[in-house]
């Protein structure tokens, strides 16, 4: 199962911006994709239940992230199953983008939690940075997709929508880690 949330994870987030105008799935593409989704998440969601290795705190927090971070993804492979083509790969990658900013949102707020006041300062002032951070390395990367550097083409945009998503991706990884180390004292 592992390896099968490894390959779902390295396969959508191959797959970037291309264009300027998104191709949207219709009303019932979408439908039908939360429907699976839904389906699969809980499927995933019962075979991570099962493993006996980690402590109950622990667990639970591993397992909301990992299901969470599956529908993420997988929801970005369903999309593209629907439209492969430069317009449909740059929306699934939009729609990863927003997912991966929603649980950066999720995880952030877990953490603050755990945390006293004082150290929730030393948080939020982490985050400003990070966020900085994020915004001054999407300048350099979209610029390094004119002509003038690149050469230009929709692979230039491809490159660029990835490394948009991953670093929004990281991000979350690195809040989940940190929660997972503050709820180990919780216990």
């Amino acid at each position: 199962m592992k390896n099968v949330l490894l390959f779902l994870t390295l396969f959508a987030s191959s797959f970037s911006f291309s264009q300027d105008y998104p191709s949207e799935p219709t009303k019932e593409d979408t439908l039908r994709i939360e429907k699976q989704l839904k389906k699969e998440a809980d499927s995933v969601r019962q075979v991570l239940e099962k493993e006996d290795y980690l402590t109950e705190s622990i667990k639970k927090i591993e397992l909301e992230f990992r299901v969470d971070t599956f529908i993420v993804e997988r929801r970005c492979a369903l999309f593209i199953e629907v439209d492969d083509t430069d317009l449909g790969m740059q929306f699934s990658n939009g729609q990863l983008w927003d997912d991966y900013e929603d649980l950066l949102n999720k995880y952030y707020k877990l953490l603050i939690a755990k945390l006293n006041a004082a150290d929730k300062e030393t948080l939020k002032v982490s985050q400003r940075n990070w966020l900085k951070y994020r915004d001054s390395d999407q300048q350099v990367n979209f610029l390094l997709t004119e002509e003038r550097y690149s050469g230009g083409g929709t692979i230039q945009a491809l490159y660029a929508g990835n490394r948009t998503v991953e670093i929004t991706k990281t991000r979350v990884i690195e809040l989940y880690n940190y929660l997972q180390r503050a709820s180990v004292m919780g216990e």
